[in-house]
């Protein structure tokens, strides 16, 4: 269930949009790095190109945000309306079904996020 009305954050800031996504097997957080935004270990990057997504696992406190899992580009996660995504081949809890995608586009369109 992807639970984007209940934010994990606070919606201020650069990073304002940031969602808690409930898979069937498991739950991550998501943000919205927008072009200008900081973003990488310690904001230390900043992003000169198109909002991207990031994922992260809150299991593991690697970060405020739980480890990072991985990060595409918003206009890469919308340029399909179907099919799932594997976030890391390795981790197979760390993939999203295609009914949960179906949730992200939407969401990532309500935003209007886009390049």
């Amino acid at each position: 269930m992807f639970d984007y009305e209940r934010p994990l954050w606070p919606l201020t800031g650069a990073h304002s949009a940031r969602y808690n996504l409930r898979t069937n097997t498991m739950r991550f957080n998501t943000k919205i790095i927008n072009t200008g935004d900081r973003y990488g270990r310690d904001d230390c990057l900043i992003n000169h190109d198109a909002p991207m997504i990031e994922f992260y696992d809150p299991r593991y406190q690697h970060t405020s945000h739980g480890q990072f899992v991985s990060r595409y580009y918003v206009s890469t996660i919308l340029e399909r309306d179907t099919g799932g995504l594997c976030l890391d081949g390795g981790v197979p809890d760390w993939c999203v079904s295609a009914n949960d995608m179906v949730e992200i586009r939407a969401w990532l369109r309500r935003l209007a996020v886009t390049a």
